[in-house]
């Protein structure tokens, strides 16, 4: 009980207003505050952060699924990343200790653990692979189920992937009853920054008639441009999910027809989503 009301004082002493002199910090939502940053740091030095004793900036962002935290003092800039915002706060609250009292901080019992117990240096990159399945309305009649493909770089909130989609075949019909079975294959590449993605692909759309005299096959060339938005959440050192909405805006829009009538053209945008698996390569 006495060591409880010990904590209490010295964290009701501390004065963030004075911290505010010396220190920049910024965070998403959700993240601790800066009172919380700046009390962290006072517990493992023992005594209130000092003043003026040198500028700090300490910059949190969220990655895809992960934490990235920017520290900068007068003995360099250092980038760590982690699982949760607590985790990478308090890695930066025990960096800047160390700046302001070169030596082993002093931690009291009081305060928590970083996840995992230890400070993470992240590697410069990584690399994934990716499978998944979704759907896609409008570029095939109706809504076709697809698979797709990934390598994905990722550097921080940053991502480079090169995909490979399939389109599973639709059937489009006319009322004479001729009908026509298509399907897509694609490749290409996507970027991301934080959540938000611009990419290309191409490839090019089989199509087969049926219920009509001579049913000939026939191939149209495709290319669009991809927008939207992607997800990506850890499930352990190795394994994650992965989720992404885009819309596509095809560059090409062949046109299908069969028995000399128009059977399927596709629109100007369409919209597609997958969900699935990633592997870290390294």
């Amino acid at each position: 009980m006495l060591r409880g009301a010990a904590i209490f004082v010295f964290a009701f002493a501390f004065e963030p207003a004075a911290v505010a002199r010396s220190l920049s910090f910024s965070a998403p939502l959700g993240c601790p505050s800066e009172a919380d940053f700046a009390l962290a740091v006072a517990t493992s030095l023992g005594e209130p952060m000092p003043a003026s004793d040198q500028p700090i900036r300490v910059q949190i962002e969220a990655g895809t699924g992960r934490f990235v935290v920017r520290v900068v003092t007068l003995d360099g800039e250092r980038t760590l990343d982690g699982d949760t915002c607590q985790a990478v706060a308090d890695a930066a609250a025990l960096i800047v200790a160390l700046a302001i009292q070169p030596g082993e901080p002093r931690v009291l019992e009081s305060q928590p653990e970083t996840a995992g117990g230890a400070v993470y240096e992240p590697p410069f990159a990584r690399l994934r692979a990716r499978v998944s399945g979704g759907a896609d309305t409008g570029d095939l009649p109706g809504l076709a189920a697809g698979f797709q493909l990934a390598l994905a770089l990722e550097l921080a909130f940053q991502r480079a992937e090169i995909l490979a989609t399939h389109l599973v075949g639709r059937r489009a019909e006319l009322p004479s009853g001729a009908a026509g079975d298509l399907e897509l294959w694609t490749v290409g590449g996507r970027g991301c920054a934080w959540f938000w993605c611009l990419g290309l692909e191409a490839g090019f759309m089989p199509g087969q008639g049926t219920n009509v005299g001579q049913e000939k096959p026939g191939t149209a060339w495709w290319a669009a441009g991809t927008a939207g938005l992607q997800g990506a959440w850890k499930l352990s050192d190795l394994l994650g999910i992965h989720a992404s909405l885009e819309v596509i805006f095809p560059l090409t829009r062949p046109m299908f027809t069969v028995a000399g009538a128009n059977l399927f053209r596709p629109p100007a945008a369409s919209a597609r989503a997958f969900f699935g698996l990633e592997y870290a390569i390294w």
